[in-house]
C-alpha cells in the first residue's frame, strides 16, 4: 500500500494497489485490518488514511506510511484518531517535528513521542462518527458534480 492509495476523502481504497512480491515474512503481523490507520511519514501532506474494510488481498503498508493500529479500543477509537490526525493543525505540528529539513520526514521515534488529545471515549465516538459522515457527504457531493457535468456534457453532444 502506498501514499497513493489514501483517497482524497482520507479513506484507504485498495483499487490500484500494487500487487506484493512474494517472499514477504511475518505476513499476519504486518498487513491492514479495518480499523487501521496509515500515515504518510514525509512531505508537508502527512496525511491519515482510515482502512474501512478488510483488504481484497495481502495490504502491507510501505516504508513511506506509518502504520497505526488501535489496542485499546475501550480508550481510542480508530475514526477520532484519524480525524485527529488528518486535522491541518495536527498536520502541521507533524510536520514541524524535524525543524530544518527541506522534506519534512516523521521518523517512528518521533511519532511515538507525538502528543494526541484524548477526550472521553464517547466524545471520541461521536467527534469520529461524524468525521466519516462529513468524508462520506464530501464523496456523494463529488460524485453528483461528476455526474451532472457528464449530463451537460452528454446533452451538448447530442
Amino acid at each position: 500500500l502506498q501514499a497513493r492509495d489514501i483517497a482524497p476523502t482520507g479513506i484507504v481504497q485498495f483499487d490500484n494497489a500494487m500487487p506484493l512480491a512474494a517472499g514477504f515474512k511475518d505476513t499476519d503481523r504486518l498487513s491492514l485490518r479495518p480499523g487501521d490507520l496509515v500515515t504518510v511519514n514525509r512531505g508537508e501532506g502527512m496525511r491519515t488514511g482510515l482502512v474501512t474494510k478488510d483488504p481484497p488481498m495481502l495490504a502491507i503498508p510501505a516504508y513511506s506510511l506509518h502504520r497505526i493500529s488501535v489496542h485499546s479500543p475501550d480508550r481510542v477509537d480508530e475514526r477520532y484518531l484519524w480525524w485527529y490526525l488528518n486535522r491541518p493543525i495536527v498536520r502541521k505540528r507533524m510536520a514541524a517535528m524535524n525543524p530544518g529539513k527541506t522534506i519534512p520526514v516523521l521518523t517512528r521515534k518521533t511519532f511515538a513521542e507525538f502528543e494526541i488529545e484524548l477526550p472521553p471515549i464517547e466524545k471520541q465516538r461521536k467527534i469520529g462518527e461524524c468525521a466519516l459522515l462529513l468524508m462520506e457527504e464530501r464523496r456523494l457531493i463529488d460524485r453528483l458534480s461528476e455526474l451532472r457535468q457528464q449530463a451537460l456534457e452528454h446533452l451538448l453532444t447530442k
